[in-house]
């Protein structure tokens, strides 16, 4: 049983490290493309990877759960990542990876309001330490942010925090991979349309392979293996200790930040990082 939840929680710490790296690529991808064409050929390219195994398994929703998949495709995906790049696009990729920090707090109020999750002292003790992490390095000096892009990535997380509870109520009875990549797959294919009708659709022929990479790892990485790894550990472990490992992802975001896209240091990173790593510790123990 130990075992089985090491790996749960590995899982989600490196689905969030994965996760940290979506505003370093989008940013490098959205020099290039709109964020409707960025979202769009990410999860394109992450369906495409998933289709094969699909195939193989032959799960599929039910046709009383289909409700429940679309919701959870509608704002897990085209609602959700929309929002999200819009918000990177505007307000930069360190400021909205730093911004993702209130995630884990929203996960946890959902964990307690929606599933009667029962948090401790240690759990409460973690969010509280991971989100003051947050908040040293949201509010050290210079960090400058466009409102409009911050808070769209604010009602991203909204999205997201709905769609982890859609998800993990359909896991109750569909295995991880099935919940994933039927909820990815649908997402897309709301995406298609979508383009398609704006005149959005990109001249890929004509990309800098900077933007290739970039949205290959999007697609890859970060969507068909990522969404697994997440899922399976949200699963196993429920979704106050999820929501606290995921603030591994505005850390990395940070760190990816100041390392390839020069954003300035000081104390109340590392400060914040630290606490932000001993909430995720704490946790795992």
């Amino acid at each position: 049983m130990q075992s089985r939840k090491r790996l749960a929680l590995a899982a989600l710490v490196a689905a969030s490290i994965a996760w940290g790296a979506v505003f370093l690529f989008a940013a490098l991808a959205l020099r290039e493309l709109t964020p409707l064409q960025v979202v769009t050929l990410r999860f394109v390219i992450g369906s495409l990877a998933l289709l094969p195994f699909m195939l193989w398994t032959r799960e599929r929703p039910s046709r009383a759960d289909l409700p429940a998949f679309l919701a959870a495709s509608l704002l897990g995906v085209p609602v959700a990542m929309l929002l999200l790049f819009t918000g990177i696009a505007l307000a930069g990729a360190t400021v909205s990876a730093l911004l993702l920090g209130a995630f884990p707090v929203m996960l946890s109020f959902a964990a307690v309001v929606f599933d009667k999750e029962h948090v401790g002292w240690r759990g409460w003790g973690a969010t509280l330490a991971s989100t003051m992490g947050v908040a040293l390095i949201v509010c050290r000096p210079g960090q400058a942010a466009n409102w409009i892009g911050a808070l769209l990535v604010l009602a991203s997380l909204l999205c997201f925090t709905l769609w982890v509870v859609l998800s993990q109520r359909l896991m109750r009875r569909y295995s991880a991979f099935c919940v994933t990549s039927w909820v990815i797959l649908l997402g897309t294919l709301m995406l298609l349309p979508l383009m398609l009708l704006t005149g959005g659709t990109p001249k890929l022929s004509g990309l800098l392979p900077a933007t290739w990479l970039s949205l290959l790892a999007l697609g890859l990485a970060c969507t068909a293996l990522t969404y697994q790894l997440w899922n399976w550990g949200l699963k196993e472990v429920g979704t106050h200790t999820s929501g606290v490992m995921g603030n591994l992802e505005p850390l990395t975001g940070a760190l990816l930040g100041v390392t390839v896209l020069g954003e300035p240091t000081g104390a109340a990173l590392w400060a914040g990082g630290a606490l932000i790593l001993l909430a995720a510790v704490s946790v795992s123990l």
